[in-house]
């Protein structure tokens, strides 16, 4: 059951959550600042720093190559490496610097 609250013209549905953006590089560059963010906070560990940074690392020295993924193979490694980031940092802290 919704809630609605009734104006003059029209009716407002109050139980909707809007999202705050569905421009793509509006939430890119949100999601760039956080991990600055988390990277300069001194409360998350210097250990999980690192994976953003080793988790590519290793993949490039590793001999394997996706040839029939071609180059979204590195893109999805770096995607994987950075939410592997957030999962890893502290739920209070991201949660404190996402706002």
């Amino acid at each position: 059951m919704s809630i609605q609250k009734i104006t003059r013209r029209k009716v407002v549905r109050t139980d909707i959550v809007k999202p705050a953006s569905l421009n793509p590089l509006a939430l890119l560059s949100k999601h760039m600042a956080l991990f600055l963010r988390l990277l300069f906070d001194g409360r998350v560990s210097f250990w999980i720093k690192l994976v953003p940074f080793a988790v590519p690392l290793i993949y490039t020295l590793t001999p394997v190559d996706w040839a029939i993924v071609g180059p979204f193979d590195n893109i999805g490694v770096i995607v994987l490496a950075y939410f592997l980031f957030l999962q890893l940092c502290p739920r209070k802290i991201v949660k404190e610097l996402s706002r």
